[in-house]
């Protein structure tokens, strides 16, 4: 897993595959699973691939509110769905969004830095599911609503597909957490 992690004061957080048995029953069977942890909590970042396609599950258990810079080696496009609590983000070029529990959206971030705000404490997890660009290059139904996105994705800008983050139902739920 090629990411790095942040914390309020600057400092880069260690990440670890040694995982404190608080986690244990957050793992899934066969991920790849590190997890940091400081002032602010316990994160774990899990992730299992498949044909250049692969899923990353967030869990951020915080003991208070608090700021934190994800960064990634590589432009990511990505289906998230955000499963528990609300979540505000600053990404580059698409500025402060707000996922709220339940809300899903297709993303794609060209840039390396996006600021994590945590409200308070609590229990945060999200699903990514990171594909690559050409999938969706390649792949694209001739719909309307995707030529925007997908201009902005072929002139690697910021981008999302709706507006607006959409609400889950209670079936496509099923789905992810399968």
């Amino acid at each position: 897993m090629q990411i790095k992690l942040i914390a309020d004061n600057y400092r880069e957080l260690a990440f670890t595959d040694q995982l404190p048995d608080a986690l244990t029953h957050y793992l899934i069977p066969g991920a790849t699973s590190v997890a940091a942890s400081g002032s602010f909590g316990i994160v774990l970042f899990q992730q299992v691939q498949h044909h250049g396609i692969y899923i990353r599950l967030q869990h951020f258990l915080l003991n208070h509110g608090c700021t934190l810079t994800l960064q990634e080696d590589e432009p990511v496009l990505k289906l998230r769905f955000h499963l528990n609590n609300h979540i505000q983000y600053h990404i580059e070029g698409l500025g402060n969004l707000i996922f709220y529990e339940q809300g899903y959206n297709l993303l794609y971030i060209p840039f390396c830095n996006t600021r994590l705000h945590f409200q308070q404490a609590g229990a945060y997890f999200s699903v990514d599911i990171h594909y690559p660009v050409q999938t969706l290059l390649q792949q694209l139904p001739p719909l309307v609503l995707m030529n925007d996105f997908e201009k902005k994705v072929q002139h690697q800008q910021p981008a999302m597909l709706a507006p607006v983050n959409q609400v889950a139902s209670r079936s496509l739920l099923t789905h992810v957490y399968e």
